[in-house]
């Protein structure tokens, strides 16, 4: 029986060309530190390239990917947490960042620090599909009718979806 959906060429260069700035977004947005997501974006190419015979074209390449990426970013996240959790146990206290370059800008970079600690306090009262939503819509800016059949559901609860998750970002 023929695929759905021809497979994709995995020529190196040109699949690390086509997606990596968007699985790197992915793996930002979930991660929210850009050395992670470097880390988890490097992961996912090299899984990939590892699993590409396993892809059965019965859906878009990027689909296939995304999927990588999301569980490969929530496997950082799990022993993100592991990690701190024994450093508490080992330490009795959490291990505190280092201290920043002086010749930054602080106010700008305090600002920042602000900015993506409501987005990520939003983004952690969000359910699985409020995340994927809002993921598609303001990071990839796909629109809702795309989002839906990436989804399996309909525009109008895409939209819902999505004005949720702005909801629970301005709450923050």
């Amino acid at each position: 029986m023929k695929p759905l959906i021809p497979s994709f060429s995995l020529e190196t260069n040109d699949l690390i060309e086509k997606n990596w700035r968007r699985i790197y977004k992915l793996c930002l947005f979930y991660l929210g530190d850009p050395r992670d997501a470097e880390d988890a974006a490097q992961q996912v190419f090299e899984k990939i390239l590892k699993k590409h015979s396993q892809f059965q074209g019965q859906s878009a390449p990027y689909t296939w990917i995304y999927r990588i990426a999301v569980n490969t970013a929530l496997n950082m996240l799990r022993r993100r947490k592991i990690v701190r959790w024994l450093e508490l146990e080992k330490t009795g206290r959490l291990r505190t960042a280092a201290a920043a370059d002086p010749a930054q800008d602080m106010e700008r970079r305090q600002e920042e620090v602000e900015k993506r600690k409501r987005l990520q306090a939003g983004v952690a009262r969000m359910s699985a599909r409020e995340k994927k939503a809002f993921y598609f819509f303001y990071y990839e800016q796909l629109p809702h009718k795309d989002i839906a059949a990436i989804m399996g559901t309909s525009v109008a609860a895409v939209e819902s979806l999505v004005h949720k998750a702005v909801k629970k970002i301005r709450a923050s």
